[in-house]
């Protein structure tokens, strides 16, 4: 009579390796694309940004009063206000109602769909305020209204940078993705 052999329960270590491996390649071939995801995000905010930036420069120069960009680096913001008359300054100004969502023009870098997007550092010179205002003309000021010398900047952690530059108020995307 032949001998049979008793079905034992459970996996063979050559099965578990096999197993293991696999796992471990499909893992190394998914973390490139979960990194770049992130840097796909960050550059993507970027350019929300920078088109904002552009749209207040405008908003600015069409209607003739002083346009607002205020960050929150802590809350990952930032807010578009305006002047309601000339003159009237910073602490009248109101909350642009964003033409597309007809809500306060606010962008929060948060939730679902940006993921993990840190507004590092905001650079305007000749101010620790991170506000960065446009006079009438289009032309970016420090929040007090003094004319940029060099151009103003706002970093991503991940180092991607919007600059502004100091003469002509456009924006410009640099870093990862570009």
């Amino acid at each position: 009579m032949p001998r049979t052999r008793a079905r034992t329960h459970g996996f063979s270590l050559i099965e578990l390796i096999t197993v293991v491996s696999i796992v471990i390649v499909l893992g190394s071939l998914a973390l490139p694309v979960i990194t770049s995801m992130g840097r796909a995000r960050e550059f993507a905010a970027a350019r929300t940004l920078a088109r904002d930036l552009d749209s207040a420069r405008d908003r600015a120069l069409l209607t003739g009063r002083a346009t607002f960009v205020v960050f929150s680096t802590a809350a990952e913001e930032y807010a578009v206000l305006e002047e309601p008359t000339l003159e009237a300054g910073r602490s009248a100004a109101r909350p642009v109602v964003d033409p597309a969502r007809r809500a306060a023009w606010t962008v929060r870098f948060v939730g679902p769909e940006w993921g993990v997007v840190d507004l590092s550092t905001v650079r305007v010179p000749g101010t620790s305020a991170p506000e960065l205002r446009f006079d009438e003309k289009g032309r970016p000021t420090t929040s007090a209204g003094t004319p940029l010398v060099s151009g103003a900047s706002v970093e991503f952690l991940g180092g991607t940078r919007v600059t502004v530059e100091p003469r002509t108020g456009l924006s410009r995307v640099r870093g990862s993705g570009t």
